[in-house]
């Protein structure tokens, strides 16, 4: 049984850090605007030599000072036109800490470069700095308007690219993957051999890692590996390759690979869910001993952790299989055997449930330990108590990867309470169960459900309620 949510909960304490980089076309640009002939004695050039000195030192108020100086005094200077969009980079750099705060100063200086000099070359890139702006500060429809008009344009292939990007990256955020896939496809067809096709590879292996397409994520993983002389310069990869061959039931290939990543950052955020992934690995080959090593290995190396809280959760599942037991005094039993604090499996969920909720309502964690405290009230027939948490459960989480559990286990739960029923002819309690669940009962298609409500309607003369379940019951016999 998996987590819902487990690779995407990774995904934010990891993530994915290449060393090539898709703003090296940044740099490009202030290269070009810091760039001067020489120093030819006027006062203009000197002016605009002090600033870019500045600049380049990242004293960003001397260097807006200077630039300042330069638009003011010199405004048909040979560098004006350069030292307006420098400005606007400068002020940028300023607030960049604090730039939602200054949203309209620096983005007004992006536009005062733009209305002076409309036919200017370095105006694509003012597009999509305020575009990033916009981007910023989460407003993404007005992002996406200025990204738009710099790829209709074409006019800078830099900015062009960079406007690609980010549109594909607000694509993504809004779960349109298959545009945002279309976007990647073509930056890899359109810019083969650069940076950007590397990184945009990179984010395709990510987008459809989390869209479950396994084998294609890997195909383009492995041509990465292919390509790169030393893979460990790019450790996040071997991460993908563990967890997508973990996904295609793999184990063998995904646990060398999340071992080699393990052993480059252990220490890493994140890396504690790297080594409870290892110790499932093992789990699913049915080594349950090597398993279980690594699960305690994660409580005493990351502690307090996510990856310590899904450890303790195999555990307890390990106990209620008889396959370790806690350690007791003067018992040395032949299977493996866990400390003494390590929680038993009722106590272990319920105390997840209570710190869960503190922190979010919605957590798949949640879920899945009220799911293992149902199956433990079934398991001692407590069905009543098992049956109000799981219709609890499937009201508050309809969408929950966990469904398919749940109903089977509601449908092992809900059959015995009806049949109980039915057997000392509680007829109204069957019905009144029917009319308080029916959605989810409708749902389950159990033949075996609906035949024992029917009986029940019959025993109550509502012969057009049995008449209706019995039709029900009979295509799925």
């Amino acid at each position: 049984m998996t987590f819902s949510g487990w690779e995407a909960q990774e995904e934010g304490k990891a993530p994915l850090v290449t060393k090539l980089s898709s703003f090296d076309d940044e740099i490009q640009v202030v290269k070009t605007l810091t760039q001067v002939e020489g120093d030819d004695g006027l006062d203009d050039t000197k002016v605009f030599l002090s600033g870019i000195y500045a600049y380049e030192s990242q004293n960003w108020p001397e260097s807006i000072a200077n630039l300042n100086h330069l638009i003011e005094s010199y405004p048909a200077g040979e560098y004006t036109e350069k030292a307006y969009f420098l400005l606007a980079k400068a002020y940028e750099q300023l607030y960049s800490k604090k730039l939602i705060s200054r949203f309209n100063q620096v983005k007004g200086y992006y536009e005062d470069a733009v209305y002076k000099y409309p036919q200017s070359i370095y105006v694509p890139d003012a597009h999509v700095s305020i575009g990033n702006i916009y981007f910023k500060a989460k407003n993404y429809s007005e992002a996406l308007g200025y990204y738009n008009f710099v790829i209709e344009k074409g006019d800078d292939p830099a900015a062009t690219l960079k406007a690609l990007i980010k549109k594909a990256k607000i694509l993504s955020l809004k779960k349109k993957n298959t545009e945002t896939l279309s976007i990647y496809e073509h930056i890899i067809n359109q810019y083969p051999g650069t940076s950007e096709e590397f990184e945009v590879k990179i984010e395709m292996v990510k987008l459809l890692f989390e869209m479950n397409s396994f084998k294609k994520s890997l195909v383009i993983l492995t041509g990465l590996e292919k390509q790169l002389e030393d893979i460990y310069q790019y450790p996040d990869i071997i991460r993908y390759l563990g967890n997508n061959y973990y996904q295609l039931g793999n184990n063998v290939k995904a646990r060398k690979n999340l071992f080699r990543y393990y052993n480059i950052y252990p220490e890493k955020k994140g890396s504690d869910l790297i080594l409870t992934r290892i110790a499932d690995t093992y789990k699913e080959e049915g080594l349950s001993k090597a398993a279980t090593k690594f699960y305690k290995l994660v409580l005493e190396r990351h502690p307090n952790t996510e990856g310590a809280l899904i450890s303790m959760y195999r555990l307890a599942e390990q106990q209620e299989k008889g396959e370790i037991k806690v350690k007791k005094r003067g018992l040395v039993p032949n299977i493996e055997t866990i400390d003494s604090e390590i929680r038993v499996p009722r106590k272990l969920y319920e105390d997840v449930i209570q710190n869960a909720l503190e922190k979010d309502e919605n957590s798949p964690l949640i879920q899945f330990a009220l799911l293992k405290l149902s199956i433990l009230d079934k398991q001692e027939k407590k069905y009543e108590k098992s049956l109000k948490i799981l219709t609890g459960l499937l009201k508050k989480y309809p969408r929950t990867t966990l469904r398919k559990e749940m109903e089977h286990t509601l449908e092992e739960i809900l059959l015995p309470i009806l049949e109980k029923d039915l057997k000392i002819k509680k007829y109204k309690n069957i019905i009144n169960v029917y009319q308080a669940e029916k959605n989810i009962i409708y749902h389950l298609k159990s033949p075996e459900i609906f035949i024992t409500i029917a009986r029940a309607s019959l025993g109550l003369n509502l012969y057009d309620m049995a008449l209706e379940l019995f039709k029900k019951s009979d295509p799925l016999l």
